[in-house]
């Protein structure tokens, strides 16, 4: 990706009117006195599309390890790992293609004695087509998290959409652009970027429960 300079000469003379376009959305559901969360389940992530091509092979399993992985590194909860509930469903003879997780979140949580469950929705991971200096298609990932109470009620919730666009077709995108050396990146890398982004807000409205 290369970055125009008008581009850049534009940004300096805003300034601060040249704000970063955010890909993240977070919002608390609810909280309050008598809500504390210690320990935390992770749901199978559903894919949240009828579209096969908007969801490539493996997508679904990568964006919820990234998350656990976010979780571990941004909060102080005990976590279960993906793998433990994913051995207990197969146990169970549940399903583990997160097509049911709303179901199956309750039942782990008691099951593990969880506070909370983090269910996933992944609704694109489409990789990008192109070479270093060009793309035919860009990376586009977007997916949603929801942190719910046993009993279901929701706690908060996340959505991080984006979908890599050239420093030319947008300006606004040319802090986000620099942060990546100005290059095209693939899906993986936005997945990850996604993760932690959604968890450090997470995190950040977990404090403010406190």
């Amino acid at each position: 990706m290369t970055a125009r300079v008008p581009a850049l000469l534009l940004c300096a003379l805003l300034g601060t009117a040249c704000a970063v376009p955010s890909p993240v959305v977070s919002q608390r559901s609810a909280a309050g006195p008598g809500i504390e969360v210690r320990k935390v389940a992770l749901a199978p992530f559903a894919r949240g599309t009828l579209r096969a091509a908007d969801v490539e092979q493996d997508g679904v399993d990568l964006i919820r390890s990234r998350v656990f992985e976010a979780l571990a590194e941004f909060t102080d909860w005990e976590l279960v790992p993906p793998e433990e509930i994913d051995r207990w469903l197969e146990r169970e003879q549940i399903s583990t293609d997160g097509s049911g997780a709303s179901e199956i979140g309750p039942e782990a949580a008691r099951a593990f004695a969880a506070d909370a469950v983090l269910y996933g929705s992944v609704r694109r991971y489409r990789s990008r087509l192109g070479g270093p200096r060009g793309s035919r298609r860009p990376a586009s990932v977007w997916f949603e998290l929801e942190l719910k109470l046993p009993d279901g009620t929701r706690l908060w919730r996340g959505t991080y959409r984006e979908e890599q666009a050239a420093v030319s077709d947008n300006l606004l995108g040319l802090p986000r652009a620099a942060s990546r050396g100005f290059q095209w990146v693939d899906a993986s890398r936005l997945a990850l970027e996604g993760a932690r982004e959604l968890i450090g807000a997470l995190a950040r409205e977990q404090r403010a429960w406190k």
